[in-house]
């Protein structure tokens, strides 16, 4: 049985028939509208004789019909094959922590929390180019982006999202991410099995409830979540530095200097209750190095399912042109021939 025939452009294909009949329709108007101007000159059978201009009938069609078929092709129709499992994937969500304590300086080599989770990020893009992954951010609030296979917008996400400059939130709503990326997943048409939580646990108050209805919706829909903790557990405060990274001072809260540190339990509750695991990120390879080891990429990779139809409407559309152009010509020799017979007549008379 020939597989059923797909278009990667459906709104083109729908519109096809409907351009069709459009420009049929134009055709039959403007001919009415010719037809009622020859009229007022004489006999319009014996005018169109006399015309060079135009077609006909079945020459018009085959134009349109070219037309039509060019943009089904334009629709890009395909068939489906068998394909070929090539390998094996990540599609993940990814919740990252842009609050104010992630612009605290106390990761291993000296930098951001923020800037270390970001490049840890960028490492598991790379990673897994043929990887879908969603993301959302979250500080008071959170903002979702829809899963998608466009690295280089992902990239553009995260720095946009972790510039030290942007005015930023105090504390995080993690229950309320995890929620929002819970919906995300349920969404998606593409399979998602794993949730990747990039934070420094929020605040030291932490309550249980909170968290019991996003890690349920996780559980029911079969996906766990990483949680990949930055910063240290001593509090530090959090600097405030000018563009050219110059210190100016530090970050206070209610007149006091805000002090923050890891938050761990956080961290792992969400990794514990989700059966997934629970990281500390000091190098920005950790986090790929993770996943890895624990087998975490497990969507398919599938290749050669996907053969082009395109160039049949094309070909279709050069026939119909072909044929436009050749009753174009014969209607201009029949024109010829009629005056040629004309002149005879008038000079015989």
């Amino acid at each position: 049985m020939f597989p059923p025939v797909t278009f990667n452009q459906p709104l083109v294909a729908r519109i096809v028939p409907l351009v069709f009949l459009a420009l049929l329709v134009l055709w039959l108007l403007v001919k009415r509208y010719q037809r009622g101007l020859l009229t007022r000159f004489g006999r319009v059978e014996t005018l169109r004789r006399f015309s060079q201009i135009g077609a006909g009938r079945w020459g018009m069609v085959w134009l349109v019909a070219a037309v039509a078929l060019t943009l089904l092709a334009a629709a890009e129709p395909t068939i489906k094959r068998g394909t070929n499992l090539t390998g094996r994937t990540l599609n993940a969500v990814v919740v990252l922590d842009i609050s104010r304590s992630m612009l605290a300086e106390d990761t291993p080599e000296g930098a951001s929390r923020s800037n270390l989770a970001r490049a840890a990020l960028a490492r598991l893009f790379n990673a897994y180019p043929q990887g879908y992954f969603g993301l959302v951010t979250v500080a008071r609030s959170s903002q979702s982006y829809a899963l998608t296979n466009d690295h280089s917008a992902l990239q553009i996400f995260l720095a946009y999202n972790g510039d030290p400059y942007r005015a930023r939130d105090e504390g995080s709503d993690l229950p309320g991410a995890l929620l929002a990326a819970g919906e995300l997943i349920e969404k998606s048409e593409i399979p998602v099995d794993l949730m990747i939580l990039v934070s420094d646990g929020g605040g030291p108050e932490i309550n249980r409830m909170l968290y019991q209805r996003p890690l349920t919706d996780l559980a029911g829909m079969g996906v766990r979540v990483v949680s990949a903790g930055v910063g240290g557990l001593e509090p530090v405060p959090i600097p405030v530095r000018d563009r050219a990274g110059n210190l100016q001072g530090y970050h206070s809260r209610g007149g006091t200097l805000a002090m923050t540190y890891r938050n761990d339990s956080v961290l792992r509750i969400v990794a514990e209750e989700s059966g997934g695991i629970y990281l500390l990120i000091e190098e920005a390879g950790d986090l790929v190095a993770a996943v890895q080891a624990n087998n975490l990429a497990t969507q398919p990779i599938r290749q050669g399912g996907e053969v082009s139809l395109a160039y049949i409407p094309l070909l279709a559309a050069l026939l119909c042109l072909f044929l436009f152009l050749f009753c174009g010509a014969k209607k201009g020799r029949f024109a010829k021939r009629a005056v040629l017979l004309s002149n005879r007549r008038f000079d015989q008379g």
